[in-house]
C-alpha cells in the first residue's frame, strides 16, 4: 500500500513525548498528514508512534533522522513493517549478546545520562546512552551505554564495573537481553501422578500442596463392586463413615 510507504514507524520516545512535539521535530522532513501516538486503556503513552507523510519522499527523508533526539532521549525511526516483527525491527534491540553496548546496575537515582555520557565518553565514541526511568521519569539505578566500536566497550567494562560513584557499587556487563519463551505456560503445568485423573494436581493448586486422596479399605471397595455400586462411587465421594460403622460392616462380613 503507499499509505504504509509513507509511514514510519518511532520508538524509545519519552513518556511526556506527545504529538506536538513529534510533528514540532520530524517535519523538517516534509509535510506530516497524521500521528498515531500508542497509548495505554489510561491513555498515557507507551513510547511509540506511527507517524504517516504526504509523500513517499519525506518517509525516506525522515529515515535519515534515526535516533535524533526527542525530548532529550534518540528516537529510532524505521520503515513500517506489518505484523508481529514491527517490534523487534522497530525497536532494533538485538537477540543476542551486544559486545559494543553495556548494561549497568547499581547506579546512584541521582546520575543523568549526561553524567554517564561525561564518564564513558573518556573510553571512545558513544552512539546512545540510555538511563532507565520509571513513567514518572525518576532512575530505576539501571542504564545501557552503546558504544560504536567493541575495544572500547571491553576497555570501559574492566575498568569500570564494581567502581563506586557518589557511594555506590556499580556493575557493568555486556547487554545479553532475554531470550523470548517458546511456550506461554512453560514451566507452569500441573500434571496428575500416573494412573490419576488429575483431580489431585488441582487439589495441589488450591490447597497449597496439600494433596486430597479419597481413603476406603479393599474389602469395602470389592463389596461395592459385588453391589454395583463401583460406578456410583467413582461418580461421586463415598459419604464420610465414622469407625463404628467401619467396625460394624467389618464383622458382618465374618
Amino acid at each position: 500500500m503507499e499509505r504504509d510507504s509513507r509511514t514510519v514507524f518511532l520508538s524509545n520516545l519519552g513518556f511526556a513525548t506527545d504529538e506536538a512535539r513529534i510533528r514540532a521535530h520530524l517535519s523538517a522532513a516534509g509535510e506530516i498528514a497524521d500521528v498515531r501516538l500508542v497509548a495505554d486503556f489510561r491513555g498515557r503513552s507507551k513510547g511509540f508512534a506511527y507517524l504517516e507523510y504526504s509523500s513517499i519522499a519525506a518517509a525516506e527523508a525522515a529515515l535519515q533522522m534515526d535516533r535524533s533526539p526527542i525530548d532529550g532521549r534518540p528516537c529510532f525511526v524505521s520503515r513500517l513493517k506489518r505484523g508481529s516483527a514491527q517490534q523487534t525491527a522497530g525497536f532494533k534491540y538485538n537477540t543476542g549478546l551486544e559486545r559494543n553496548n553495556l548494561f549497568i546496575k547499581g547506579l546512584p537515582f541521582s546520575m543523568t545520562e549526561d553524567d554517564l555520557r561525561q564518564k564513558f565518553a573518556a573510553f571512545g565514541e558513544l552512539r546512545d546512552v540510555r538511563l532507565v526511568t520509571y513513567r514518572n521519569g525518576h532512575s530505576k539505578g539501571l542504564a545501557y551505554v552503546d558504544f560504536a566500536h567493541e575495544k572500547p566497550a571491553s576497555e570501559a567494562l574492566l575498568k569500570m564495573d564494581g567502581t563506586v560513584l557518589s557511594g555506590k557499587t556499580i556493575s557493568v556487563a555486556l547487554s545479553d537481553p532475554p531470550k523470548a519463551r517458546t511456550g506461554g505456560s512453560e514451566g507452569r503445568v500441573a500434571t496428575a501422578p500416573p494412573g490419576g485423573t488429575g483431580r489431585g494436581a488441582a487439589s495441589r493448586g488450591r490447597g497449597r500442596g496439600r494433596l486430597q486422596v479419597g481413603f476406603m479399605p479393599r474389602a469395602l471397595q470389592k463389596k461395592d463392586a459385588a453391589n454395583g455400586s463401583g460406578a456410583a462411587s467413582e461418580a461421586a465421594p463415598a459419604q464420610a463413615k465414622s469407625n463404628a460403622d467401619f467396625r460394624s460392616m467389618l464383622l458382618a462380613k465374618k
